[in-house]
């Protein structure tokens, strides 16, 4: 089901009729708060919002449905008259997943709408789901930049959630709720999935898979199914195999060995003073820990929050 929302009726009239010639299903609204109204009971594929709009417009719609529903992986395009370079980059950077100016075009629609759920789809089922317990969020982050990856991270406990995405590695900065992550490293119950087709997780299964509740079925561990023959899981083992092997070239083994240790020591005790409340304390391990791995991309983040907070409290 496609979500078409503008106050526009020519414009609802004429993108339902496109998307209805393709064979795709679809509601129009006249207005936000209907459509976040029916979203609480249905689960849109992608969602086409105008942008200037009474009361609410498609900024705020993005941002309400996010708020309400983080855990979906909803499509959001925007349809808008705004047609400047300025707009289009101001609704890119709030997150949506394409922009398209009025009038719009039945072709570059059609293809725009496509290549959106095809991407959804690739997204629609965890290629990993796991225990905040076992494998808590820090260490997710830090798994994500060892390896490099690219996906999506959601982690929720109770009614609280989050959607963390990663680009090789790195956190996704634009898209950074700096609060929540704040929150998240004090987590530890909840669960997490992760999004990412074609890596194995099997390096992790042992430690971070969710227990098995009653009645439920284990949860599915293999990562999802290549789409090309080139496009086959990941296996990292020979990877980790070479860095070991370079850690034991030139003599330099048992310093290096020793600064991971030293490094991993620093970087647990902040976790932990974290968690007891001492942000202060946290902060100071942190930044000794960053002097032993200055290209430590999670610890940087870890620590430039830190300072945000501290600096709010003495503000």
């Amino acid at each position: 089901m496609i979500y078409i929302v503008d106050d526009d009726p020519s414009t609802l009239e004429r993108v339902e009729s496109i998307l209805l010639s393709k064979g795709y299903q679809v509601r129009v609204f006249s207005n936000v708060a209907s459509a976040l109204s029916e979203a609480e009971g249905d689960f849109p594929e992608l969602i086409l919002s105008d942008i200037i709009m009474p009361e609410i417009d498609g900024f705020g719609f993005r941002e309400e449905y996010e708020r309400r529903f983080a855990h979906r992986l909803t499509p959001f395009i925007f349809l808008s008259s705004l047609s400047s370079d300025t707009d289009i980059v101001r609704g890119l950077e709030h997150g949506v997943d394409d922009y398209l100016t009025k009038p719009i075009d039945a072709d570059v629609l059609y293809a725009v709408v496509k290549k959106a759920l095809q991407r959804k789809e690739r997204y629609s089922n965890p290629s990993f789901v796991g225990d905040l317990s076992r494998f808590r969020f820090q260490q997710i982050m830090d798994y994500f930049e060892t390896k490099g990856l690219t996906g999506i991270v959601d982690v929720g406990a109770g009614s609280l959630g989050l959607r963390i995405h990663f680009e090789a590695g790195h956190l996704n900065s634009e898209k950074l709720d700096e609060a929540r992550i704040e929150a998240l490293l004090g987590w530890d119950e909840g669960e997490f999935k992760i999004y990412c087709p074609s890596v194995d997780f099997s390096d992790i299964e042992h430690i971070a898979l969710a227990k098995r509740q009653a009645g439920k079925p284990a949860p599915k561990i293999t990562a999802q199914p290549a789409r090309s023959a080139e496009a086959k899981p990941l296996d990292f083992s020979e990877d980790f195999k070479s860095i070991e092997e370079e850690l034991h070239k030139d003599g330099g083994e048992e310093e290096k060995t020793s600064d991971k240790k030293q490094f991993d020591k620093l970087f647990e005790e902040g976790f932990d003073r974290y968690r007891a409340g001492n942000s202060e304390g946290a902060l100071e391990v942190w930044q000794q820990a960053a002097t032993l791995d200055l290209d430590n991309k999670v610890l940087q983040t870890n620590i430039e929050m830190l300072k945000k907070k501290l600096k709010k409290l003495t503000a």
